[in-house]
């Protein structure tokens, strides 16, 4: 998936046909499927990231890299969510110019995905 460069969108995600390709590692469960978002910053600003799952009792893990450093974590989050209603993962995180990966993993069905930043 490719994240359009700009911010203040929702996202709708499907986890079928998705793989392990990541290991996040604040993770709720080894081998679960995920999906990575590409994720370009223009100007320096406080990103908020919130993930929703697609039902109730599920785990939502995202996390934040930087495209040159695969292995190093700027964030992780994992929670289990409410089922669209409460965010499972979620973080909020300035941000430099640059490219970033987001990741996202649920053992769910699918998830919501939301984006919005500030100036900083």
């Amino acid at each position: 998936y490719l994240l359009p460069e700009y911010l203040g969108r929702r996202y709708d995600g499907t986890m079928a046909g998705a793989t392990d390709a990541y290991s996040p590692s604040c993770g709720a469960a080894p081998g679960l499927p995920d999906h990575a978002y590409r994720l370009t910053v223009h100007e320096r600003a406080e990103l908020t990231i919130q993930a929703f799952p697609s039902v109730f009792g599920v785990p939502v893990t995202l996390a934040l890299i930087e495209e040159c450093d695969t292995a190093t974590e700027l964030e992780c989050s994992s929670r289990t969510g409410a089922g669209g209603s409460g965010a499972a993962g979620f973080f909020r995180r300035t941000t430099d110019p640059g490219f970033y990966t987001l990741w996202v993993e649920t053992g769910g069905t699918g998830y919501r995905l939301d984006i919005d930043g500030t100036r900083r």
